[in-house]
Formats: structure tokens, C-alpha cells, sequence
């Protein structure tokens, strides 16, 4: 594994001078996001008789609590934004095209945390307080794995038991 892979053309985006890039793939993207918790909460007028009047007021408050208890569910923090995207990895970070904000940058060294699990074809970086977790997933996240833990983690990627799946069996060293 002592060969450098070999560079990308890339047309558009904009490098650094001393940026290059390493992988151009597709993946499903998602961001650890809570949602917004809105709800209007109706009110009612009812005229008619004693019994319309409280079923009708009985009815608004359920649908309220029910509206209400939707939105407590809906402001938790969950994957959001589920897309395929294209993604781009450099020796600097990973690139990813989302729908709603273009091209985002997520730099190796902003990462706090790295989740690789290539059982699920799956890996999740967090950035602390800078941004919400990233999470990508499918067939191209054993090479995203690879060359982000090598910018992440340098030379201690080769210890990490978690990649021990992507990396080549130990040389034999019998006669």
C-alpha cells in the first residue's frame, strides 16, 4: 500500500493550491438534525346546543394535543435530509453536492468523531459544535473509509480494528 492512488480531474469546484483529489463517487447522504417543532393550534367557535358545544371544544383540544405531541416527535434530532449525492474526497476533506445548500466542505481536521461501519456500508463523522453529524452510506463507503481515515486518523488509521475489513491480510512469514 505504499502507492499514492492516483489523482482526479476536477472541473468546477475550486481546490486549494495544495488540494488533490483522491475520490469521485456517489453515496446517500444525511445530516443529524432536529426539525423545527412548528404547529398551529386551532381554536374553536361552536354554537348550537350544551352537548355540540363541549364535543366540539373536546374535539379541538385532542386534535391540539395530537398536533402538539406531532411536533414534540418531529423536533427531536433524527437523520434528515436523505439524499444521493455526489461526493468528492481530497486529502483535505470530503465534498458533498446536497440539494437544498450545493456544495458542502467538511474538513478532516474538524472531525471530533469517526464512525466507520462497513458492515452496513456506512460511516458517520461528527464536527463537535461546528455543524450537524454527516452520515454516508452505500456501496462506495469502503473507498470513502479508506482515504478519509488516512486524513483523519494519518498513519494510526492501520491500527483502527474497524477497518480491518478494507485492509489487506497480514504477509505470511513462513519459509
Amino acid at each position: 500500500m505504499g502507492h499514492p492512488p492516483p489523482l482526479i480531474a476536477v472541473h468546477g469546484l475550486i481546490l486549494d493550491s495544495d488540494e488533490a483529489a483522491l475520490v469521485q463517487a456517489v453515496s446517500f447522504y444525511s445530516r443529524w438534525l432536529p426539525g423545527d417543532g412548528r404547529y398551529v393550534q386551532r381554536s374553536t367557535f361552536a354554537v348550537g346546543g350544551p352537548l355540540f358545544v363541549a364535543g366540539s371544544l373536546a374535539a379541538t383540544a385532542i386534535g391540539n394535543s395530537r398536533r402538539a405531541q406531532a411536533a414534540r416527535y418531529e423536533a427531536a434530532p433524527r437523520w434528515r435530509q436523505h439524499q444521493s449525492s455526489p461526493i468528492l474526497l481530497t486529502n483535505k476533506r470530503v465534498r458533498c453536492c446536497a440539494a437544498l445548500s450545493g456544495w458542502l466542505s467538511f474538513d478532516y481536521g474538524a472531525v471530533t468523531e469517526f464512525y466507520p461501519d462497513l458492515d452496513r456500508w456506512a460511516v458517520v463523522f461528527s464536527f463537535g459544535d461546528r455543524c450537524a453529524p454527516l452520515r454516508l452510506e452505500g456501496p462506495a463507503v469502503p473507498a470513502i473509509v479508506l482515504w478519509t481515515a488516512i486524513g483523519i486518523l494519518g498513519p494510526r488509521w492501520r491500527n483502527d480494528p474497524r477497518l480491518a475489513p478494507i485492509l489487506p491480510p497480514p504477509a505470511s512469514g513462513g519459509a
